[in-house]
């Protein structure tokens, strides 16, 4: 059970599912997108915020990568978190993962830093920076794939391994990308919504389901 993700909710790891306690259904699928999406924003909000404080003066340079490093690595756990079924149930495995999709960002950022102490436009950071904190969804969908291939796949052979998932920045809208994954009997279908997908979004439709193979 875990109140700091959803209200009203546990984790049912038998079907992967968040279940309403009050009704004993499963959470809709709308619900599970808007708290990613909650997530993202707030993620974005954080390092926005820290950025502006830069370019304000009111921190310094090494300030600013030392705490959008945490706020990101809090952003990727939580994602991560609601995926799993809370902070509790985040496996050794699941947290080298966020620590893989983190480690990448964080490298980015510290190229990102060099670049403003050469003299990056305010502008040009705060769009930057945006797309660090959408990024954060990928920790999630990275959780959400596993536990999704592993109970389609239970049935057959193995799956159709998916070559990319939501915020990656392997998509051409790279991290502001808020298509989302679903999963049936016969696979795993990429969805692209009105709010961000791009060519490469479509492309992943198109090759839906990826599907288990006999």
């Amino acid at each position: 059970m875990t109140a700091d993700l959803l209200p009203q909710v546990e984790f049912d790891e038998t079907v992967n599912q968040w279940i309403n306690t009050q009704t004993g259904q499963p959470v809709p699928p709308a619900t599970i997108i808007a708290e990613i999406n909650r997530l993202i924003d707030a993620a974005e909000e954080e390092v926005v915020q820290l950025t502006e404080d830069l370019y304000a003066g009111e921190i310094q340079i090494d300030e600013w990568e030392e705490a959008n490093t945490q706020a990101l690595k809090d952003a990727h756990l939580a994602q991560a978190a609601l995926a799993a079924g809370g902070f509790a149930f985040l496996t050794g495995d699941a947290q080298l993962a966020v620590s893989i999709a983190l480690t990448r960002q964080l490298t980015f950022l510290s190229g990102f830093s060099r670049d403003i102490v050469d003299g990056l436009t305010a502008g040009l950071a705060l769009n930057r920076i945006r797309q660090y904190g959408n990024a954060s969804q990928q920790s999630y969908w990275n959780q959400w794939n596993q536990q999704a291939a592993e109970q389609v796949g239970r049935q057959f052979d193995h799956l159709i391994p998916l070559p990319r998932i939501p915020g990656d920045g392997s998509t051409i809208c790279r991290g502001n990308c808020r298509c989302f994954l679903s999963h049936h009997d016969r696979g795993i279908d990429w969805i692209p919504t009105a709010a961000e997908s791009c060519g490469t979004c479509l492309d992943m439709e198109a090759g839906n389901p990826w599907g288990p193979m006999r």
